[in-house]
């Protein structure tokens, strides 16, 4: 006598209908797509990031070359000094006055 007798029948897979196995066969289909579609984008993002990364070294290598030939840390390497970009309104300042934000023969900002 085994110690755990089945009281029940063995389980069986339903039997779908004609349209459900379809819609099963879409979604399968669907599904491998997307995976194909992930490790696509993976292998990408992997490539990028090794380009990334190689040009980051020659970066470094050129600024350690560049440092070794010119020890002299006072001398700035910026084309200008200061700021040389605009900052955005909203970004770190005081907004814009609401006449300067206005843009002539538009609708914009007024």
């Amino acid at each position: 006598m085994r110690l755990f007798e089945p009281k029940h029948a063995p389980m069986q897979e339903p039997e779908l209908s004609p349209a459900m196995k379809a819609r099963l066969e879409q979604l399968d289909d669907r599904m491998d797509r997307f995976e194909r579609i992930v490790k696509d984008i993976r292998l990408e993002w992997d490539e990028m990031y090794d380009k990334f990364r190689l040009l980051y070294a020659r970066v470094s290598r050129r600024i350690q070359e560049a440092a070794k030939l010119d020890p002299d840390p006072q001398e700035s390497t910026q084309d200008a000094p200061g700021r040389t970009i605009r900052p955005l309104p909203g970004y770190g300042h005081a907004p814009l006055p609401i006449a300067a934000r206005k843009v002539p023969g538009t609708n914009y900002g007024g």
